[in-house]
């Protein structure tokens, strides 16, 4: 399809089904990246503590704040889909 689009035989079918594609597309970046980014606070002090040395510990109070900003993926990860997904926005709406 993407021969034919760029060859000029484009119809109405092609040119909308490129559309919901590259809307799919990001939607897909845009929620691997917000989980990406709320877990990754939460990797970066499980490996500090796995590897730490003896006389080290990570503060209990960095530890909570990874873990509670983890936990709010839950809510704000789901919502960046829903407003990059032109299905939810329908039906919202």
């Amino acid at each position: 399809m993407r021969d034919k689009a760029w060859h000029g035989i484009r119809t109405i079918i092609a040119a909308k089904r490129i559309e919901v594609e590259q809307s799919i597309v990001k939607s897909i970046i845009i929620t691997t990246v917000g989980f990406t980014f709320s877990w990754t606070p939460y990797a970066v002090a499980l490996f500090v503590s796995a590897f730490r040395r003896k006389h080290y510990a990570i503060p209990p109070l960095a530890t909570l704040m990874c873990a509670s900003f983890v936990k709010t993926s839950t809510i704000w990860v789901p919502l960046l889909y829903m407003s990059t997904s032109t299905q939810s926005l329908l039906r919202f709406v």
